[in-house]
């Protein structure tokens, strides 16, 4: 079987049997204001990322870490397509970054039916944020790929609905979009999103 097409089984049979997680995991929506101190307490978010961030991530958070104060940030690489079984299932996340929009369409309930036919409600309403552009992972590509050429691809990052820390997620995700991480970016070989 190819590649593309066991993992579309995968996908499919992790689906059909995890889809209501998402529409039983209510959390409370993100905080209004803007001036919500910085957390008295330590806390940790936990982010979904696809692999092909592993670099970025990684300096990208040690920079947040430098100007946050009692924010720590573990992230889990895999490939995206099992990171969104992840979220649709209901597994415990505060960010889901994703390296495709049909993977974070599948999880969010504003994408309308057509994107989302099971009616995933796992992203909080307004929080997906489209920031960077760049080299994805080729077996999600609609098109051959050939040898040597570089699949591009948008990547986007939500604050999911199990999360606890709903402000402080959105606080990650404004740094992520800003502008503050930028030169990482382009370091890598990507292109800011705005």
């Amino acid at each position: 079987m190819h590649h593309r097409q066991v993992l579309a089984v995968l996908l499919a049979f992790t689906l059909a049997f995890s889809m209501a997680a998402c529409q039983q995991a209510q959390q409370p929506e993100p905080a209004e204001d803007p001036q919500e101190p910085v957390p008295a307490e330590p806390i940790t978010l936990q982010v979904f990322a696809p692999e092909e961030l592993m670099g970025i991530m990684a300096d990208a958070v040690y920079r947040y870490k430098g100007e946050t104060q009692n924010v720590s940030i573990i992230v889990t690489y895999d490939e995206g397509i099992v990171q969104t079984a992840k979220v649709e299932a209901g597994v415990a996340c505060d960010i889901f970054i994703s390296d495709e929009e049909r993977f974070m369409d599948w999880v969010d309930f504003e994408a309308g039916y057509e994107a989302n036919p099971n009616g995933n409600d796992c992203i909080v309403e307004g929080s997906r944020t489209a920031f960077l552009h760049g080299p994805g992972n080729a077996d999600y590509s609609e098109e051959k790929v050939l040898v040597g050429e570089v699949y591009e691809s948008d990547f986007s990052a939500a604050v999911c609905r199990t999360t606890a820390y709903p402000y402080e997620s959105g606080r990650f995700i404004e740094f992520l979009a800003g502008g503050k991480a930028d030169d990482i970016y382009e370091a890598y070989g990507y292109e800011p999103i705005r």
